[in-house]
């Protein structure tokens, strides 16, 4: 879900994307190593350790915005 935040942030409402739960998953993003094992599982062929990143730069910049 975290890769598709921008679209919810933006698509639906989003006050319950920015509830202390969600800040704290979207952190979690943080803590990726780059292993590779989410790429080697994504059925698209997707490397999601490299889609994330931004998602993150854009869900805190929605933060700061709309907290």
């Amino acid at each position: 879900m975290a890769a598709r935040m921008s679209l919810l942030l933006r698509r639906m409402p989003y006050q319950p994307l920015l509830s202390e739960e969600w800040q704290a998953n979207m952190k979690r993003i943080e803590e990726c190593t780059h292993c590779g094992q989410c790429a080697s599982r994504c059925p698209y062929g997707l490397n999601a350790a490299e889609m994330l990143v931004p998602m993150l730069e854009d869900y805190m910049a929605f933060l700061r915005e709309h907290a």
